[in-house]
Parts: C-alpha cells; sequence; structure tokens
C-alpha cells in the first residue's frame, strides 16, 4: 500500500495527525478520515489544503480528470 498524497505532505512539514488536525482548524478525526480515504467534505479539504499552503488537488489521490 502506497501513502497518501495528504500524508506524504504532512510527514514532509514535519507534521503529526494532531499537529495537522490542529493546523487546519478541524478534528483529529475528520483528519484521520481525509488522510485514510473517508469520505469527507470540501470544506474540510480546503482547510487542510489551505493549512498546509498547497492546492486542493495536491491533496487528493484520484489523477486529475482531462478536460475537453
Amino acid at each position: 500500500m502506497t501513502k497518501s498524497k495528504l500524508r506524504q505532505i504532512r510527514e514532509g512539514l514535519g507534521l503529526s495527525q494532531v499537529e495537522a488536525a490542529v493546523k487546519a482548524g478541524i478534528s483529529v478525526s475528520q483528519y484521520w478520515k481525509s488522510e485514510t480515504g473517508k469520505m469527507v467534505s470540501r470544506r474540510c479539504l480546503c482547510k487542510i489544503a489551505r493549512a498546509f499552503g498547497v492546492r486542493v488537488d495536491e491533496v487528493l489521490d484520484d489523477p486529475p480528470l482531462a478536460s475537453g
């Protein structure tokens, strides 16, 4: 199993899951769900991305869809 992009970014920043949740202003449970691929809201993902200083698409494991 490969690490999620979210986990890779978090570890690259030297943060624990608890620290990441606090920085993003969300619960540890919400953060854990997002990192393990459970359903989370777009708002939650936006908060995490903002806290990590990245775009939302950078925290998603799915590749972007080609347009047009």
